[in-house]
């Protein structure tokens, strides 16, 4: 028999709010993968990542690629989301 019992409730909402905010983080997570570039390509993203302030690589290329489509034309763009879902769907 343990020396010491004690349940969840004694250790407070601040062990709580930390368990909500692990789960939380563990569910928005998003698989991750590799891209390869050159090491040039590489400093120039991680530069501007630096100086724009940004969080990651990831966040940088999302605004840039949300950039990059909306200056598609309107048949390119349909064209696009119908690539997009096709390798969403390969990769499930």
């Amino acid at each position: 028999m343990p020396k010491n019992v004690f349940s969840r409730n004694e250790l407070g909402n601040d062990f709580d709010n930390k368990i909500k905010k692990i789960e939380k983080s563990r569910k928005q997570r998003e698989k991750s993968t590799s891209i390869r570039v050159s090491v040039d390509t590489a400093n120039q993203l991680n530069s501007l990542v630096s100086v724009l302030g940004l969080d990651s690589v990831t966040e940088l290329l999302g605004q840039l690629s949300e950039s990059a489509v909306e200056n598609l034309t309107d048949e390119e763009k349909i064209e696009y989301k119908t690539m997009k879902k096709i390798l969403d769907k390969k990769r499930k």
